[in-house]
């Protein structure tokens, strides 16, 4: 290192003097010199800075969004203990109104709208019972419940007879039924005669 910083300041000092004396040291427009490192290895180390500077980026943006998601998370717990909090909290309410230790127009007072709808009144479930007994009936005597009685079966106000009676328009003779009110066919003798056949 100390041979390469001695060059260096050898070669500053040897172009000032150079350009005191009116000597050229740029490099002519017609010249031509084969640089030291190829394209190929200096395309290499483009791409190797580019990449560089891409993954400092990425890294950039990753450690901003971990710092995002740390916030988020903290804000999300937040959330939800403060959740658990008001369901421990009216949970302990209802217990209180059901063991009759408070009353929910004692808790409408304290807030202005009713957070839940809570009765304790022993009536609205003995007006549940009633409507589920009228609904599905309830215990007792099941067995020949629907077994008819004297006057069950004499009773005839349901009867429809064009329903339950026999059909008027019904075509007798098509069936074979012989109506009295119609006139007898004569015999075969009968019916020879009448055409004139002996």
């Amino acid at each position: 290192m100390l041979f390469y910083c001695q060059a260096q300041v050898s070669a500053r000092e040897a172009l000032l003097k150079l350009n005191e004396l009116n000597v050229p040291t740029g490099r002519p427009e017609d010249y031509f010199a084969e640089m030291v490192k190829t394209d190929v290895h200096m395309s290499k180390i483009r791409q190797k800075l580019h990449d560089r500077k891409d993954n400092m980026e990425k890294s950039e943006k990753a450690k901003k969004q971990r710092q995002l998601k740390k916030i988020g998370k903290k804000v999300q717990q937040d959330v939800l203990k403060k959740r658990q909090e008001d369901k421990k909290k009216m949970l302990q309410t209802v217990d209180r109104i059901k063991k009759g230790k408070e009353k929910l127009s004692d808790l409408t007072k304290r807030n202005d709208d009713d957070i839940f709808n809570v009765s304790n009144d022993k009536r609205n479930s003995g007006m549940k019972r009633k409507r589920k007994d009228d609904k599905f009936g309830f215990g007792g005597k099941k067995r020949k419940v629907k077994k008819n009685s004297a006057e069950s079966s004499g009773e005839m106000s349901s009867f429809k007879p064009n329903i339950h009676g026999k059909a008027k328009n019904v075509n007798r003779q098509k069936f074979g039924n012989k109506s009295k009110s119609r006139t007898q066919r004569p015999g075969k003798s009968k019916r020879m005669k009448s055409h004139g056949k002996k």
